[in-house]
């Protein structure tokens, strides 16, 4: 249709902590435009509805949305998420975003973000884990977790405003390191008569260097003295980083095996048994 010149319209707002607008009442020029300009309220994050109608037009209207945010942070999100590590290796690096109402980056923001593991787990993350932002970027680098575990997440907080909300990362895995040491449960000095076999297995456990039990290293159990037997000579550690053999003693002097990792430079273990002689 034809631009429409000198039509009176009048501007209101949706809501009082919706801000004002001025004018409130103007005319159309030659083009049929019709400007206000809005001033945004108090609320703090969220749409702000603005209707521009004609007097005595009950129908003659249209509203326009508008979102209005507060230039302060309110929120953070992870521009970089953790991933999968071995426990030990760093992860790669984390960027934490702080951000104002409309959802930007508060480029203004230059203090501290910290981050820790969450869900309550007494796990340490180790590095720096207190950073300044750049530019409304906090970014930690060489960060890593020596636990292994199947579903850690972060949680990143501004320490000087508890208003804004922790924000949790996705999900990751930390696995056991390489083997570091076996180490004996049960089944050590025991006795029996000769070529009789003991009463309990040998059990022992396959560890990194920072305590986590290895699944699937491979455990070999040989007879070093005494001539006896082990059933099964080798195994394969389960999840709890467990693997044992049943040991039949032979017949005359000192009962000795040794426990070793395959593949490893694991230093070896030294079980021993006593004979009971008739």
């Amino acid at each position: 249709g034809s631009a429409l010149r000198g039509i009176p319209v009048t501007f209101s707002v949706g809501s009082t902590t919706g801000g004002t607008v001025t004018p409130v009442n103007a005319v159309s020029d030659d083009l049929g435009e019709v400007r206000t300009q809005w001033t945004a309220g108090t609320v703090s994050n969220g749409d702000v509805e603005i209707m521009a109608s004609i007097p005595g037009m009950p129908s003659a209207f249209t509203t326009v949305v508008v979102k209005q945010g507060t230039r302060n942070p309110v929120a953070l999100r992870y521009a970089t998420a953790p991933s999968n590590i071995v426990a030990g290796d760093p992860l790669p690096p984390l960027k934490v975003v702080v951000l104002n109402g409309l959802g930007d980056t508060v480029k203004t923001f230059t203090s501290a973000v910290d981050l820790v593991i969450a869900d309550g787990l007494d796990v340490a993350l180790v590095g720096t884990t207190t950073v300044n932002a750049v530019a409304g970027v906090a970014t930690f680098s060489g960060l890593t977790v020596e636990r292994a575990f199947a579903g850690y997440r972060l949680s990143a907080t501004l320490p000087a405003d508890e208003t804004v909300p922790a924000q949790l990362s996705d999900a990751f895995t930390v696995t056991a390191a390489t083997p570091a040491s076996v180490l004996l449960v049960s089944g050590d000095v025991q006795s029996a008569p000769p070529g009789t076999t003991l009463a309990n297995p040998i059990v022992v456990r396959v560890v990194d260097r920072f305590g986590n039990w290895v699944q699937g290293a491979t455990v070999s159990f040989t007879v070093l003295a005494g001539g006896g037997t082990v059933s099964p000579s080798s195994r394969s550690s389960d999840l709890n980083g467990l693997a044992s053999t049943s040991w039949t003693l032979g017949s005359a002097g000192t009962q000795t095996i040794s426990v070793t990792v395959t593949g490893s430079s694991v230093s070896p273990l030294t079980v021993t048994a006593t004979l009971v002689l008739p």
